[in-house]
């Protein structure tokens, strides 16, 4: 069962990192713990769908981007 609407998890979770302030500055008057809760959980959900959103080059783009970066 989920505590709050998925939208409203990930903005506030958007608006903890953008703001980097603590859970109570929140616009939510919750319980600090129920905000840190789903702030894990966001947060743990977009790490394990990175890498279908964001691919490294490979190929000649990954050699050209070495250059780029100067790595």
């Amino acid at each position: 069962m989920r505590s709050l609407p998925v939208a409203l998890e990930v903005c506030t979770y958007l608006k903890y990192v953008a703001t980097s302030s603590s859970p109570k500055a929140t616009v939510l008057a919750c319980h600090r713990q129920l905000v840190m809760r789903f702030c894990a959980q966001v947060c743990d959900n977009l790490a394990a769908k990175v890498r279908e959103f964001v691919k490294s080059p490979t190929g000649v783009d990954a050699v050209l981007a070495e250059q780029e970066l100067g790595t």
